[in-house]
C-alpha cells in the first residue's frame, strides 16, 4: 500500500508553504523586473506617454507584474498539489478495496455500527445457554430486531443482504432444539460463517474463522468430558425451569394480593388457600433453584479440572496473547507445564495466575491435539 500502509493526510502547514513560497516568488519577480525591464520599459513609454506618466506605469508594473506572475504559480501548484492529493487517496482507496475481498473500501459509521450489532447477535447466539424461545427482556429481541428492521443502503448490494437473510434465519435455527448434536454443532459453524462474512462484508475486512482453534466456552463443550457437559446442561435446565417458575409465581401472589379481600367467609378462606398454596409453590421454587445453583457451580468446576488437566496433559494447546497487550504483539503458545500456574477463565477467554486475579494470558484459543 502506498505511504506505508498509512491514511493520508494534509500537513498542518499547508497553508504556511504556499504563503511563504507566493512571498518569495514575489521579491523574486520584482527583483527580476527592477533589472530586466525597469529602464527599458519607462525609455520605450516616454515616446508615447511623457516622461511622468511612464514612470507611474513603470511603478504599477514594478507592483502588478510580479504579483501576477507569482499568484500564477501558486494558482498552478495548488491545482496539481489537489488533483495528486486526490489521486493518491483514490488509489490507496482501491488497494484497501482490494485487500478486502471487494467489500466496502472505507466503511461508513453506519456499517461500522451494523457490523458491531451483527457481533453481537452473534456472541449472543452462540453461547450455549441459548435456546428459543427466549425472554422478551432478552437482548436477543433487540439485536435481532435492528438487523432485520434496518433500511440502511447497504443492504441494497444483493450479497450483503442474502448474507443478512441467511445470518437472521441460522440464529433461529441454532437456537430451536435439536437432538442430533452433529446437526446442532453443524448449524453452529455455518451460523459462525454467515456472521463473519456478512461483518466483513459491513467493514470491509477480512474475517477468517480460525478453524480448529476454539473460544474457550465451546472448547469446554466440545473437548471436556461428555459426562461432565451432561451434568453441566442438566442442572443449567434444573436452574433456568425452577428461575421460571419461580417468576410466574410472584406473577401469581402479586395478582392475589391486590384482590380485594372478600367479606364472605368463605370466598376469604378459599383465597387464603390460594395464597398459602402460591408461597407454598415460591418456596420450593427458590430451593430448587438454590440447589440447582450450587450444583451448577460444582459441575463448572469439575469441567474446569477437566480442561485443566488436558491442558497440563498436553491432550488441549491453548493460545492467546501475553498481557498487557500492546499493538502488533503476536499470539503464543501457551507452554503445558505452564498450566500448572495458570488457571482457565472460560467465560472472558483469559489465563490467570494461580493465587491470584492477574490475567497473563487474553483472547485464548484451544485446540485438540491430535494422538501421535
Amino acid at each position: 500500500m502506498p505511504n506505508g500502509g498509512r491514511i493520508l493526510r494534509k500537513s498542518d502547514n499547508y497553508p504556511l508553504v504556499f504563503l511563504g513560497g507566493g512571498l518569495g516568488l514575489l521579491l523574486l519577480f520584482h527583483t527580476i523586473w527592477n533589472i530586466l525591464f525597469e529602464d527599458w520599459l519607462k525609455h520605450q513609454l516616454e515616446r508615447f506617454f511623457g516622461h511622468t506618466v511612464a514612470e507611474m506605469i513603470e511603478r504599477f508594473g514594478a507592483v502588478g507584474w510580479p504579483a501576477l506572475a507569482a499568484g500564477g504559480i501558486i494558482w498552478f501548484l495548488l491545482h496539481y498539489a489537489k488533483a495528486h492529493y486526490a489521486a493518491a487517496l483514490s488509489a490507496q482507496a482501491e488497494n484497501l478495496g482490494s485487500s478486502a475481498g471487494g467489500a466496502a473500501p472505507i466503511p461508513d459509521p453506519g456499517r461500522l455500527a451494523l457490523a458491531g450489532v451483527v457481533n453481537a447477535l452473534l456472541e449472543r447466539v452462540t453461547r450455549r445457554d441459548f435456546k428459543m424461545p427466549v425472554r422478551w427482556s432478552d437482548q436477543f429481541h433487540s439485536l435481532y430486531g435492528q438487523i432485520r428492521n434496518s433500511a440502511h443502503p447497504a443492504w441494497i448490494e444483493r450479497d450483503t443482504n442474502q448474507l443478512r437473510r441467511d445470518f437472521l434465519q441460522h440464529c433461529t435455527i441454532v437456537g430451536s432444539p435439536d437432538p442430533d448434536r452433529d446437526v446442532h454443532e453443524a448449524n453452529r459453524a455455518q451460523l459462525r460463517s454467515f456472521g463473519l462474512k456478512l461483518i466483513g462484508r459491513l467493514t470491509g475486512s477480512n474475517t477468517v474463522d480460525d478453524g480448529d482453534w476454539k473460544s474457550p466456552p465451546d472448547a469446554v463443550e466440545l473437548f471436556a468430558d461428555p459426562e461432565l457437559v451432561a451434568a453441566k446442561n442438566k442442572w443449567l435446565s434444573s436452574l433456568e425451569n425452577s428461575t421460571l417458575k419461580g417468576f410466574d409465581a410472584e406473577d401469581e401472589l402479586k395478582k392475589i394480593q391486590k384482590e380485594t379481600i372478600p367479606s364472605d367467609a368463605e370466598a376469604s378462606a378459599e383465597r387464603e388457600k390460594r395464597l398459602a398454596l402460591v408461597l407454598r409453590k415460591l418456596k420450593l421454587h427458590t430451593m430448587f433453584s438454590k440447589t440447582a445453583t450450587e450444583e451448577y457451580r460444582r459441575a463448572w468446576e469439575a469441567l474446569r479440572g477437566d480442561m485443566h488437566s488436558k491442558l497440563i496433559a498436553g491432550t488441549l494447546t491453548a493460545k492467546g496473547f501475553r498481557t498487557p497487550h500492546t499493538s502488533g504483539n503476536r499470539e503464543v503458545d501457551i507452554p503445558r507445564a505452564e498450566w500448572r500456574i495458570l488457571i482457565l477463565n472460560q467465560v472472558n477467554s483469559e489465563a490467570i495466575a494461580a493465587g491470584s486475579s492477574e490475567v497473563l494470558y487474553s483472547g485464548l484459543l484451544i485446540r485438540k491435539n491430535e494422538p501421535t
